[in-house]
């Protein structure tokens, strides 16, 4: 045990040591009580919390059209809540359908930690979302520490995962544990603000005929 050797002889010095010893002691109390004060006091979570993202041409593409919950259910290998790990500066991707170098697509690689898996199977904890930097005006900008849930289908040119629909496969994961859609169109509107475990149990229900 730490023991302070204060001289005796100098009561001034005693209590400028004392003094700093219980400022010191205020200090971690303080912050500790700010913690749990911040937590239990922090106010609900809302749609208006995230960005609004810059609406598409409607039609402009399949991947951009909005779809309903049943529809993302439909298209999507898998439906899980992740947690981002990486994210990558755009890299460039070939395959078999580009027919010269201009042609191949820029992709961002998203390495993902699967917290759970609401449908289908990802095949771990950990997988990769292929993001089209084309696309990138319609959809959020994760960042490390972001949890979504995502509805996710093979990536044809590499191993990992792409987004069902750039426009309705993103749903931003709240502090309270509520989920809301990146883009608010009429076909998962009602859903914005629903708790994760009612969630979860609607996207069960879509999965039966």
């Amino acid at each position: 045990m730490l023991k302070l050797h204060i001289n005796r002889h100098r009561p001034g010095l005693r209590r400028v040591w004392y003094g700093f010893l219980l400022l010191g002691a205020l200090c971690v109390a303080a912050g500790l009580l700010g913690s749990v004060t911040g937590h239990f006091f922090r106010r609900p979570s809302s749609q208006e919390d995230y960005p609004v993202l810059e609406t598409p041409r409607v039609g402009y593409t399949n991947g951009l059209r909005g779809m309903s919950l049943q529809e993302l259910q439909m298209r999507s290998d898998v439906a899980a809540v992740c947690t981002v790990r990486e994210v990558s500066a755009p890299l460039r991707l070939y395959s078999f359908r580009d027919e010269e170098e201009s042609s191949c697509p820029e992709r961002i690689r998203i390495r993902l930690h699967v917290d759970e898996v609401l449908s289908g199977d990802p095949g771990g904890r950990e997988i990769l979302l292929w993001q089209d930097v084309k696309t990138l005006k319609y959809q959020p900008k994760p960042a490390y520490g972001d949890q979504f849930v995502l509805f996710l289908k093979s990536f044809y040119i590499r191993e990992g995962y792409e987004v069902v629909s750039n426009y309705s496969s993103w749903w931003y994961l709240s502090w309270d544990k509520k989920v809301y859609p990146a883009h608010v169109i009429p076909q998962i509107q009602d859903y914005s603000g629903m708790p994760l475990e009612q969630f979860r149990g609607a996207v069960q229900a879509a999965l039966q005929p």
